[in-house]
């Protein structure tokens, strides 16, 4: 049976195809099996797989879709066909906001070439992503765990770069944490945490920037405890 929750106008908010539950001898892959499999209409192209959610404005544009782990879906984006997984968000005026790529991807940026991935993505919902785009369709931001940025700035220099921390499952093994990068009003933001963590802003017109490959490799993500 399907749930959906309603806007205070009581148009749909967000729809969950299957109304499940989860329990100690029960897991995802077990709930995921009884999913449907559904096509949507999105403004990025139709698409078809497993969504966990289906979320809208209340105008009825849609606002996020949120994909059950190991389903894709291929979205025509102002960087052309992108495969993404976990989900992708749109402007209630119909543009792409954003995506999790399914795959490291290399972008061009006002500050050089950076790979945009995550391994360690939200993947809660589909509502914020690490590859966002502005209305415009222009890069708003990404996260990387492949290259490290130098910024220069009156004589001073800082680095960025993905960090290494232990892996919560395994405290003998370590996992990257992804370095987040933003484009706004002329402006670079990085750091880390959150979608929604505060960044450190530096402008395009005064500063100089370097960006070169991080070391060690990045480490992808392993819960043993999973």
């Amino acid at each position: 049976a399907e749930l959906v929750t309603f806007h205070p106008d009581g148009s749909p908010r967000r729809i969950f195809p299957l109304n499940g539950k989860l329990s100690g001898h029960w897991g995802w892959r077990d709930e995921a099996a009884l999913a449907p499999e559904l096509e949507v209409a999105t403004p990025a192209g139709t698409v078809r797989a497993k969504f966990i959610s289906v979320q809208f404005f209340p105008s009825s544009a849609l606002k996020s879709l949120t994909l059950w782990p190991e389903q894709t879906i291929e979205l025509a984006t102002p960087l052309g066909s992108i495969t993404a997984r976990i989900g992708a968000a749109f402007y209630e005026t119909g543009e792409l906001r954003s995506l999790e790529p399914d795959q490291p991807l290399s972008v061009d940026t006002p500050i050089g070439r950076l790979t945009a991935f995550d391994n360690d993505p939200e993947g809660i919902t589909g509502d914020v992503n690490s590859l966002a785009f502005h209305p415009d369709g222009t890069l708003a931001g990404l996260r990387t765990v492949s290259e490290r940025i130098t910024v220069a700035h009156r004589g001073e220099t800082r680095l960025f770069a993905p960090r290494c921390t232990v892996n919560l499952c395994d405290e003998d093994a370590d996992e990257s944490l992804a370095l987040r990068v933003a484009f706004a009003e002329k402006q670079v933001r990085l750091g880390y945490g959150a979608p929604h963590a505060p960044l450190e802003s530096f402008p395009l017109t005064e500063c100089s920037f370097e960006v070169a490959k991080a070391a060690p490799d990045p480490k992808t993500l392993f819960f043993p405890c999973a």
